[in-house]
């Protein structure tokens, strides 16, 4: 059967970012300790366990909800808030809370994109967690592209 997934571009990296790439939640946790001493993470509400008993690094954690599974939050506080951010927000937040790293995943898009700016214009690394391979489906960056694919696959039907 076909498929179609909305799928936002990938943010790409500039020449005035400081990215340090990795392929999952636990390789970001695991070298978050090297990298700062207090981090902002957002990489949403999912696997947030990565990050439980660090203790050399105080954690900002930025979710739209509360996590469903248990996290235990010693060293650090909750931020609940859901994007768009601006680039002046964010720079404040990070400023205010003295963040010297940012966990993100690279999810693509406008609304959540201030804090890569707002990093980039301070000199905080981003640990950039890499998208996970694509499934073995069609993608398209818009809903007009979208919209276009299912005519056309529809005309083959």
């Amino acid at each position: 059967m076909p498929c179609i997934q909305y799928h936002r571009p990938a943010w790409e990296q500039t020449e005035d970012d400081n990215w340090i790439m990795v392929k999952s939640i636990e390789e970001a946790a695991k070298i978050l300790p090297d990298v700062g001493n207090r981090a902002l993470i957002a990489s949403g509400a999912k696997n947030l366990h990565a990050f439980e008993g660090l203790e050399k690094t105080w954690l900002l954690v930025r979710t739209v909800d509360a996590p469903r599974d248990p996290f235990d939050l010693e060293f650090g506080e909750w931020l609940f808030a859901r994007g768009p951010f601006s680039v002046e927000s964010e720079t404040e937040l990070l400023e205010r809370n003295e963040i010297d790293v940012i966990v993100s995943k690279n999810s693509g898009g406008e609304a959540t994109f201030a804090k890569i700016e707002a990093a980039r214009n301070l000199g905080i690394p981003v640990i950039m967690i890499e998208r996970p391979g694509g499934e073995p489906v069609i993608q398209a960056p818009s809903r007009s592209e979208i919209i276009d694919t299912v005519r056309e696959t529809l005309k083959k039907v």
